[in-house]
């Protein structure tokens, strides 16, 4: 601890090593989580940017997965078509019909993803300012421990707000 509350803890003589030593493992393993927490909240939000973003480029980049999958499949009809020949006299309709339906399927993937992703960003968004005005909201009561502290021990005018 630094600070005031650490000059008063090592007069006082403060909390067992034993528990000092649990709030640091807590605290490293807290700022851990966080991290983790912090770098998956933007890869989604990343994501969720691209896909709103309207632009094909970015929208094509965020979902090359979904699409590459529809292409070789229509690929492998395609394949397909040409190993048996024009046996029906319906193969070009059919090729054809293969790809649009490639293009049906990434325009309604999008559709669905765009709704969703415009859900997510906000959902994010809304966390990010509970969690920002909820550590103000602590450290602000931090600072109010720690004046009323140095107060309760006769110190507080020489408190400077720091913890």
């Amino acid at each position: 601890m630094g600070g005031f509350i650490g000059l008063v803890d090592s007069v006082l003589g403060g909390a067992s090593p034993e528990a000092k030593q649990t709030a640091a493992d807590l605290g490293a393993i807290g700022k851990t989580a966080a991290g983790a927490g912090q770098q998956n909240l933007n890869t989604a939000a990343n994501w969720y940017d691209q896909i709103i973003s309207g632009d094909p480029t970015k929208q094509a980049q965020a979902i090359a997965p979904e699409v590459n999958a529809a292409k070789t499949s229509a690929q492998q009809d395609l394949k397909t078509s040409a190993m048996q020949g024009n046996r029906s006299g319906g193969t070009n309709a059919s090729n054809a019909m293969s790809w649009d339906s490639v293009h049906a399927y990434i325009t309604d993937l999008l559709a669905k993803l765009t709704q969703g992703a415009a859900s997510g960003l906000a959902g994010i968004g809304g966390g990010e300012l509970s969690t920002g005005v909820g550590a103000a909201q602590a450290g602000g009561q931090l600072q109010l421990q720690n004046q009323k502290l140095a107060d309760a021990v006769g110190l507080g005018p020489f408190y400077t707000g720091g913890s």
